[in-house]
């Protein structure tokens, strides 16, 4: 429960944190975008086609990258301010030499196929 009530008052403040843990009232799924509970409200009928979308999308990003990115915020989320911008700050710090470094952020800015990924490797 812990978890949960850390990450409700991040995401929506501590006085929604303490209304939805103690009534255990159930929210709409726009109250759930507004509270960044959620990423995006689909029809039940697109949803597999989102969610494969959004799979693809990662996908073809750099996996270090993301990997590390998910780290760093996972980590954030358990730590003070100061802390949390310090780890960013050495997060932010380049991998010199790895390849989705040399490329730059385009990665992050454009989709690439697995293909022109793995004949640079």
């Amino acid at each position: 429960m812990k978890r949960c009530s850390s990450l409700n008052a991040r995401c929506g403040g501590a006085s929604k944190a303490k209304e939805m843990i103690f009534t255990g009232d159930p929210i709409s799924a726009e109250q759930a975008l507004s509270l960044g509970l959620v990423m995006k409200i689909v029809p039940t009928e697109r949803l597999m086609e989102e969610a494969q979308a959004f799979a693809a999308k990662l996908a073809a990003l750099p996996r270090l990258a993301l990997q590390a990115s998910k780290g760093a915020i996972n980590k954030e989320l358990e730590i003070d301010l100061v802390s949390a911008l310090e780890l960013e700050a050495r997060c932010s710090a380049p991998w010199p030499g790895h390849i989705t470094c040399r490329r730059g952020p385009g990665p992050f800015s454009r989709r690439e196929s697995q293909t022109s990924r793995a004949t640079e490797a």
